[in-house]
């Protein structure tokens, strides 16, 4: 319905506004994530990049990057969502990057710094590109292997 697209239209574009705020953020740590000046796209660096491809999947507190849930993509590209300290985002692979559409800085205690809820944003960001369901460990562990392709 239109309200419905509204009020998704409405959430990437805060989840856009939030994710400037997150990558000016970032810019205090260089390594972790750039932004792409052919594409305009943030793209994850250094130990973000480095979770997204090797870290699997956990929900809680592991580490200062937590892995959310992997999905593949209406587009045919592998998805992730991640909460690093007080940043929550999504992040997809395209070709050998990982693209982050979304990310939403948020205060000290925010309620999805331990991982187990995320911010409006992503979860509209995830329901905008999923096809299907979140892949199972056992297929997560499959994909990793062949390098999100």
């Amino acid at each position: 319905t239109r309200r419905h697209l509204g009020a998704v239209a409405a959430a990437l574009a805060l989840g856009l506004v939030a994710g400037g705020a997150g990558w000016h953020a970032f810019q205090g740590d260089a390594a972790l994530a750039s932004l792409n000046a052919g594409s305009g796209a943030l793209v994850a660096q250094g130990s973000l990049a480095e979770a997204l491809s090797a870290q699997l999947a956990s929900p809680g507190p592991s580490g200062r990057i937590r892995i959310g849930i992997s999905f593949l993509g209406k587009d045919g590209r592998y998805c992730r969502s991640f909460v690093m300290d007080t940043t929550a985002g999504l992040a997809c692979r395209d070709g050998a990057q990982w693209k982050m559409p979304v990310l939403v800085q948020g205060a000290a205690g925010a309620a999805w710094m331990d991982g187990t809820v995320l911010p409006p944003a992503v979860l509209a960001a995830i329901d905008a590109r999923i096809d299907g369901t979140p892949l199972s460990s056992a297929a997560e562990r499959t994909v990793q292997a062949r390098g999100w392709r």
